[in-house]
């Protein structure tokens, strides 16, 4: 356990500390020239100008995501994290969001979620949002026609982003690809 500066706040406890970059889990995906930019800077610098934000049971990184990959790719060992309790309630994350292209079968998309054990339930896209939203749901799925509320058997951020990667990967074989956008907080789009 490393040595941690404690701000506390009635709305959110900030744990500052140095965390070994092997402990930390990048779960979005990244930009290569991005991260490329950030080594050059932070190996020009000589200094961090900011934390990376990551949850403080699962070293899951939250906010900061190229920050992180810069580091590993230069090698160093530990860099400054700022954790928090990721279920608090005024932890408000927004994610990159898939778009999947390629496929009008939403049916190829039902039976990936099948084969990885997940459950879904037909619901609204307002009522998807406030599950997810409210961290009830893992993810939802959109289509044009159709709203899936999904779940899975597990609720740790560390294993939604791994349930959520291990889709992402079974997608193309069905012939979707993925594209990345941050504009609102929709996480599977058909």
């Amino acid at each position: 356990m490393s040595n941690r500066f404690c701000i506390t706040h009635p709305l959110i406890d900030l744990k500052i500390s140095i965390e070994e970059v092997g402990r930390l889990h990048i779960h979005e995906e990244i930009i290569p020239r991005i991260v490329d930019k950030l080594a050059e800077k932070i190996q020009a610098d000589g200094r961090f100008t900011h934390p990376i934000i990551a949850d403080e049971k699962s070293l899951v990184v939250l906010d900061g995501m190229h920050r992180g990959a810069a580091v590993q790719k230069i090698g160093y060992e530990f860099m400054p994290v700022c954790l928090v309790d990721y279920r608090n309630p005024n932890i408000i994350i927004s994610s990159w969001h898939r778009l999947l292209h390629g496929t009008s079968n939403f049916q190829d998309v039902l039976t990936v979620l099948e084969e990885l054990g997940l459950r879904t339930e037909s619901t609204t896209w307002e009522n998807a949002y406030g599950l997810v939203e409210g961290r009830r749901a893992q993810t939802a799925v959109f289509s044009r026609k159709e709203c899936l509320a999904v779940y899975a058997s597990h609720s740790s951020v560390e294993e939604t982003y791994d349930m959520i990667k291990r889709v992402e990967s079974k997608l193309p074989s069905k012939g979707c690809s993925i594209a990345y956008d941050t504009a609102g907080k929709i996480i599977l789009v058909l």
